[in-house]
């Protein structure tokens, strides 16, 4: 056990004790070396604890601003296909078919699961050739939102600029991308994670 312990744990009363330790050494100069490494010593220590005090402030800081974030997410009703937008969107696709359209949404999100689930459900109902919803992973940051991604933007697939603008109409919007990686003949539906 070191003997700091012994102090008082308040910052304002460990800089007054300094503050005697060094009077006692300018005043009694035979105690002026033990005085003034004691007075060196209380104030390393009172440095300490200042640091953790500023360290815990900005934990609890930290800690406050993500409760906070956590409580307006879980606050975002979730993505969905309303009854009205759907048979909308389905009115708008039908008999429109274009190129084959894969959807595919995080692995492990529910929410975007449920979503993606819905769009897929739209288009097959408009008789358009869907794969999946199915679940993916990202070697990188998940994808945050919904979109269209086709393999090149001035040239896209047939039905990629319906499909948005239909979306568009039904009051859902979607991002839209070009992908080289996407297959020029397919256009992805990317449901990626719900925006915080």
């Amino acid at each position: 056990m070191s003997w700091t312990s012994l102090l008082p744990q308040s910052g304002d009363r460990l800089a007054s004790l300094e503050w005697w330790f060094w009077v006692a050494a300018v005043a009694f100069g035979v105690l002026a070396p033990a005085s003034g490494l004691v007075a060196y010593q209380v104030g390393q220590y009172r440095g300490r604890l200042e640091r953790a005090a500023a360290e815990r402030e900005e934990s609890t800081r930290r800690l406050l601003e993500t409760a906070k974030r956590a409580k307006e997410f879980q606050a975002q009703p979730p993505r969905l296909i309303t009854p009205a937008q759907y048979d909308q969107l389905v009115a708008a696709l039908s008999g429109k078919r274009g190129a084959r359209v894969l959807v595919a949404f995080v692995q492990g999100d529910g929410e975007g699961q449920q979503f993606a689930q819905d769009i897929a459900s739209v288009l097959r109902a408009s008789g358009w050739d869907v794969e999946g919803p199915s679940a993916t992973t990202w070697t990188s940051n998940n994808p945050v939102g919904h979109g269209i991604v086709v393999h090149d933007g001035n040239h896209p697939p047939a039905g990629a600029i319906l499909l948005w603008g239909a979306f568009k109409t039904a009051g859902i919007l979607m991002g839209a991308l070009a992908k080289p990686e996407t297959p020029a003949d397919q256009i992805w539906i990317i449901v990626g994670n719900r925006a915080k």
